[in-house]
């Protein structure tokens, strides 16, 4: 029975480390996790990060039931480790191209991760990251329908521009609507 709740407890606890960045898992062997830059600097360069919401190894007096995910859990304020690793790698000097390249992540996932960023108050200049040009079509067609959905600005946008561009101009105005 124990060793039922210690199997629980570590399947958790990778699911857990792949969602926060860590590790990913390795597309051609799914029993295998391969470590992430930000998983290299917990390794190897001692970088601090907390792991207090993950959950301790499983014993039969305290283990969690398969129904207690991690759902029951409040979200972390603020940007999570992996947004706040992309982040950084970008204010570095990488192109989101190479900051994905870098991470092992596809590149909307990294325009995602710098769109929540900004969302959280973190400054970035959108410019850089779309062109001036680009970024004042995506802003002009934003005030004109208003910081609502995206899909009715993509529509009036059309396909050459996707949501994630749409997303990072939205969360770079919201400063100004404040």
């Amino acid at each position: 029975m124990g060793r039922e709740h210690t199997e629980e407890a570590w399947q958790h606890l990778a699911e857990e480390i792949i969602r926060r960045g860590y590790a990913r898992k390795q597309p051609e062997r799914f029993e295998a996790l391969a470590v992430t830059p930000l998983g290299e600097e917990v390794l190897f360069k001692g970088r601090k990060v907390s792991l207090a919401a993950l959950p301790g190894p499983a014993h039969p007096a305290g283990a969690r039931s398969a129904a207690a995910g991690l759902g029951d859990r409040p979200k972390p304020q603020g940007p999570s480790d992996s947004v706040r690793y992309s982040l950084g790698l970008f204010r570095s000097g990488k192109t989101l191209p190479e900051v994905a390249a870098e991470r092992g992540l596809v590149l909307s996932t990294i325009q995602n991760h710098i769109a929540e960023a900004m969302e959280a108050g973190e400054a970035v200049d959108a410019n850089v990251i779309l062109g001036p040009e680009r970024r004042a079509t995506i802003e002009a067609v934003l005030r004109r329908l208003g910081p609502g959905p995206l899909k009715p600005v993509r529509d009036a946008l059309g396909e050459a521009y996707s949501y994630n561009e749409i997303r990072l101009v939205r969360a770079a105005m919201e400063p100004l609507r404040s």
